[in-house]
């Protein structure tokens, strides 16, 4: 999901359209391009070393650890960079009509985990909690 739905839409429609407003945040959005860029190939490298360790098993598991752990690793750090400089830096200096063309951008791929609106479900779901749930909390 990050590699190929994700990514593409921070790159073209986030990050685009910050270089277009401000230039304080270039490098920053250079990096995170560059790591969207690895993505595919990080992924890949962890996809062999699950496959060799389902062939080799245990001798095959700490380098699988190894990638994973750094592959985990580097993207927390990337999205804490995002949470840290970029989103406080798109609040500052995209406009209205930004926002509401980036947002029309994310929503139009439907959720590749359930392949319907994942809003609408979580709508539902939150309606029926507060239902269910006796009061502070909901209203029982």
């Amino acid at each position: 999901f990050p590699e190929r739905l994700h990514h593409p839409h921070e790159d073209e429609h986030l990050f685009r359209r910050l270089r277009a407003r401000t230039h304080d945040t270039d490098d920053m959005l250079d990096r995170l391009e560059a790591e969207h860029e690895s993505g595919a190939r990080r992924l890949a490298e962890l996809r062999q070393a699950l496959a060799d360790w389902k062939v080799r098993g245990a001798p095959a598991l700490a380098p699988l650890a190894t990638l994973l752990d750094a592959y985990t690793a580097g993207y927390l750090s990337h999205m804490n960079a995002e949470e840290r400089w970029i989103l406080p830096a798109a609040r500052t200096h995209l406009t209205s009509d930004d926002w509401q063309a980036i947002h029309a951008a994310f929503r139009a791929e439907p959720d590749p985990l359930t392949g319907t609106d994942a809003q609408a479900a979580f709508t539902r779901m939150f309606h029926e909690i507060a239902r269910l749930a006796p009061p502070p909390i909901g209203i029982g």
